[in-house]
């Protein structure tokens, strides 16, 4: 790790990257302080590089103790696997669907890479992505979680009570990745 110590103000500053805003303002009931949320449903647009710098930017002067990253699951998931005939039979469908790959591994890779700065300082990352994702047999993601000091849990999001619209228990089996063993 770095020699950079985060101080204790940060250290209880709670960061967001692909979310928006869904734990700042619950920080202050555990004594934590809400720190910057960068989302597309916010104005981020992470695509952008000029966005990714911003962000890059926060994480590496601020140095939010905890920093939760959730990209963007779509193209990762496997419900994309039955879609595969379609695009087998369009050629366009399957150029456009090619296109969104690469900007899916794109936000991929720089939730990596957040994850790999904060943990570098000495902050907290939570990577959450759904478990039957592809993301989790990506090559730069694998060696994130072969780390030492990095951890790997799978639990279901109905036992934080997870419904549908309908008010039904949603099982989705969901992964967590962390660098602390206590969040773990």
């Amino acid at each position: 790790r770095s020699s950079d110590l985060v101080q204790k103000s940060q250290a209880k500053a709670v960061a967001e990257v692909y979310n928006p805003n869904r734990f700042g303002p619950r920080t202050k009931k555990f004594g934590l302080q809400q720190g910057q949320a960068f989302d597309l449903e916010l104005g981020h647009d992470i695509r952008q590089e000029g966005t990714r710098r911003t962000i890059r930017k926060y994480i590496r002067t601020q140095k939010p103790g905890l920093v939760c990253v959730s990209p963007p699951c779509t193209l990762m998931s496997l419900m994309q696997n039955m879609n595969q005939h379609h695009r087998d039979a369009d050629p366009q469908k399957q150029r456009e669907f090619d296109r969104r790959m690469v900007e899916a591994r794109l936000l991929l890779s720089f939730a990596i890479e957040i994850c790999e700065m904060v943990r570098e300082y000495g902050g907290t990352f939570c990577f959450e992505h759904p478990w039957t994702s592809k993301a989790w047999h990506d090559h730069h993601l694998k060696r994130l979680m072969e780390r030492d000091d990095v951890y790997v849990a799978r639990c279901d999001q109905c036992m934080f009570d997870l419904k549908s619209p309908e008010g039904n228990l949603h099982k989705k089996p969901t992964g967590w990745m962390t660098n602390n063993g206590e969040v773990a």
